[in-house]
């Protein structure tokens, strides 16, 4: 199912249990708001909170720039991560 290939993603990239179970809320939001994957958006996730060195404690907030950021250009959730 997607969950369970958005918490594999997740885990896979190294986060623990708790830091997975948290995060697969803002995923799954991205995911819907994206027109992705959960398993894509939570890569997107990772990627993106790994890359600006963020906390996973503000992945809801990572989840809400990146959705702004899209809706506001030409550009698409896909493009940004």
């Amino acid at each position: 199912t997607q969950a369970a290939l958005g918490m594999k993603e997740l885990l896979a990239s190294g986060l623990s249990a708790a830091q997975a179970i948290a995060a697969i809320g803002p995923a799954a939001n991205l995911a819907t708001a994206g027109e992705l994957e959960l398993n894509a958006a939570s890569e997107a996730l990772v990627n993106t909170t790994n890359q600006f060195g963020l906390s996973f404690d503000t992945a809801s907030h990572t989840v809400d720039v990146l959705v702004l950021a899209a809706n506001s250009g030409t550009t698409s959730v896909r493009d940004l991560t």
